[in-house]
């Protein structure tokens, strides 16, 4: 604002202590805004309602008080946010549980590797179905204790059964039954993939099987 201005708008000529007073006072409001704006940004909030509260504000807020540096406002909103988001999955995920250790794979013959990958695909299917159920959620849909627990059977089922496709990829059977149980261990990851390399293959290991 011009000198002029600003000496139209206050009243008092530029200089006196009424005119410093009065500019003062003019830029007030202007001195609130900004603190409370810098104050907005350093919030942190604790709870996940905060945060969307919070998140949900600040592109306004930005646009409406960022006054020096608009660029460097939205950088100090995004790493709040960040950071946020980051503290909030820190404490709200659940303790550590001791795992199981998956089978030796490498250990096992075909046989024993089809009963093992069958047996953690139908709990897979089962811990699956089980999250789906309200007894699994709570009110506002996060997981309930027996949610965590039928999904950490489920993520050790997943990775046994990786562990198992891994494993049978890498074999070469050389009698036919053998080469049958691998098969029927790759057949599901295969057509879920979709690549077609991997299909190829896959058909022509099935073709040799059963000429």
């Amino acid at each position: 604002m011009t000198t002029l201005k600003l000496h139209h708008c206050l009243g008092h000529d530029p200089g006196t202590p009424e005119y410093d007073a009065a500019e003062a006072a003019e830029k007030e409001p202007l001195r609130r805004d900004v603190e409370a704006f810098n104050a907005l940004l350093m919030v942190r909030p604790t709870t996940t309602a905060g945060l969307l509260a919070w998140a949900g504000c600040l592109p306004r807020y930005v646009s409406d008080y960022s006054i020096d540096d608009t660029g460097s406002d939205c950088l100090r909103a995004l790493r709040g946010v960040s950071e946020t988001v980051l503290a909030l999955v820190s404490s709200d995920a659940p303790p550590p549980v001791e795992v199981l250790p998956l089978p030796d794979v490498a250990a096992i013959s075909l046989r024993e590797m089809r009963g093992l990958y069958d047996i953690a695909d139908l709990l897979h299917e089962l811990c699956h179905a089980l999250k789906c159920q309200p007894r699994c959620h709570d009110d506002g849909m996060g997981d309930t204790p027996a949610g965590i627990f039928a999904g950490q059977v489920l993520e050790q089922c997943v990775r046994l059964m990786e562990a198992c496709e891994v494993e049978a990829e890498r074999r070469k059977p050389a009698l036919s039954g053998e080469a049958d149980e691998r098969l029927c261990i790759l057949a599901r990851a295969v057509i879920e993939n979709g690549d077609p390399a991997q299909t190829a293959a896959f058909a022509h290991d099935l073709q040799a099987a059963v000429a």
